[in-house]
Formats: structure tokens, sequence, C-alpha cells
């Protein structure tokens, strides 16, 4: 009987570790480092009142992440629904039109970089997902009136996206991706995942996580960056330092499972570094401004 019960529980404990990935955040573990690096601490929703314009702004800017990097099996249909009511542009009727099934590899037809084709196999639906996430933060920021496609009396017009709009919506994608880093083990996060680091990444096709945070926090922090504020001239060199560590391990044959704990570690220290200088630069960015402060 004992033996018995000992086989029922293994079998729980398989179909368990099979169903969910292990150490992944959830929504509100992403939506913590969201608001962590984009408000700091320890009162990052201090006057975020719920309801309040920048309250509904931030909640519309999480859920938008949330959908384009992890929904699958229909979830998010409720997310979905609530930034249609937030008046956001150009989403699909239903989730069904980006769903798809999936486990705990879902994450390698969504996290493998903003500008990834996810070609040939594009389960993913990823053109939708990032207009999802790019027409939310568009319509927070109210970077361009009118911004993707809209079609009127039959005929289509695509107005793109503004470079900022574009580098917000990147930046908040690879805040995700990073969660994902700093709460997973070798196993769960190897060949499903855009590396840290990676040789040449400045070649097309070939970018990395820290190459593609240093690409857009000059636009992201763009009147920090014109005025060379001695917070993100050291906030971009931390970055730098940071990436040259990473490529090392690229240099000497690759990341091993013995080396993984010491490579996700430089993933941490890249969130400590954003969480701690960019808020205070943020806050004087006039677009984020007149949105939160």
């Amino acid at each position: 009987m004992m033996r018995q019960g000992l086989s029922i529980l293994l079998v729980f404990i398989i179909l368990f570790s099979i169903s969910f990935p292990a150490f992944a955040h959830d929504k509100a573990g992403h939506d913590r480092i969201i608001e962590k690096v984009l408000f700091g601490e320890p009162s990052f929703l201090t006057g975020l009142t719920p309801g309040s314009k920048p309250y509904k702004a931030l909640d519309a800017l999480e859920d938008a992440v949330a959908i384009c990097l992890d929904q699958y099996q229909g979830n998010y249909e409720d997310l979905l629904s609530e930034l249609r009511a937030y008046k956001v542009h150009g989403l699909p009727e239903s989730i069904k039109e980006i769903d798809f099934s999936g486990n705990q590899y879902h994450r390698r037809y969504t996290h493998f970089g903003w500008n990834n084709g996810y070609a040939p196999t594009d389960l993913a639906h990823w053109e939708i997902r990032k207009t999802i996430l790019s027409q939310t933060v568009n319509h927070v920021f109210g970077f361009q009136k009118k911004a993707g496609v809209w079609t009127f009396l039959g005929k289509s017009k695509n107005y793109g996206y503004s470079a900022k709009c574009d580098a917000f919506a990147a930046f908040l994608y690879y805040l995700h991706v990073l969660g994902d880093y700093t709460a997973s083990d070798k196993n769960t996060v190897h060949g499903s995942i855009i590396p840290l680091a990676r040789l040449h990444p400045e070649e097309d096709g070939n970018e990395d996580i820290f190459f593609e945070i240093e690409r857009v926090l000059p636009l992201v922090l763009e009147q920090a960056a014109a005025e060379n504020d001695i917070a993100y001239c050291g906030l971009m060199q931390d970055i730098k330092t940071l990436h040259k560590r990473g490529i090392s391990y690229e240099e000497s044959g690759g990341v091993t499972d013995e080396s993984f704990p010491e490579y996700k570690d430089l993933a941490k220290k890249l969130l400590e570094k954003l969480e701690n200088k960019v808020p205070g630069l943020l806050k004087n960015e006039p677009y984020f401004k007149d949105v939160f402060y």
C-alpha cells in the first residue's frame, strides 16, 4: 500500500513538473519587475490610485506585455478585453487570432527577441503580438495621433510607429525576458529564450539582450542622453561592462550547467542597475512625466 501511494505521488510530481515551467515568474512577478524599473523602490505605486489615469496606463502596459509574451493555451482574453476598454487601437477581435497550444517551452515562439521574425514556424503570430504592445505604448504616451494600420472606407494605411514608441515597447519586452532569466535554471531557459550575450551581437539577427538594452535606452531616456546626464552615462557604462562579462562566457566555449548560475547573475545585476537608475531618469523625461507624474 505504501509503495502504491509513493508511486501515485511520484506520478503527480512528474506531471506537475511537465505542466509548469520551473522557477518561472507569473504575471504578478513580471508586473513587479516593470514597476520597479519604471518607478523605483520602495514606493513605486505611491499616487497610482485605482481608476486614476496613471494607474490605468500602467495596468494597460503590463497587460499588453503579458499578452505579447506569455499568451498561449487560450489565456488572457480578459486582458485583451481590458485593453479594448482602454481604447487601444488595432487589437485583434479575439485572443484566438494569436492563440496556440504550448507548454513550458512556449517561450521559443515569443522570447527570442523583439525584432525576431520567428520563421519558419510563427505559431504565436508575432507581428500581431508586437502590434498589441506597440499600439498600447503609443496610446499611453501619445507619441503619434495615428500609429500602425488604420482602415477607412475600405482603404488601409500603415502609419508605422515612432522610434521612441518602438524603443519603449522593446524595453518593456526585454524587462519581461530578464525576469524569466532571473527566475530560471539552465534547463528551463536554455534554447527557449534570447541569450544574454552573444559573440558579435551587432550583426543583424545575432542580437542579444545586453545589445538590445543598449540600443533602446538612448531613445527611452532621450533627454538624459542628449544632456549627457551623469547617472545615464554611468548606467550605460555599467551595462557595457556587464555585457563584456557575458560575452566572455561565449569566448571561452559557451555557458555550461556549472557556469550558468554566474551567467544568470549578470541578468540580476542588469536589473539592479536599471532599477537603481532608470526611475529617476524617466521622471525627468517629458513624455513619461506627463502620464505618470
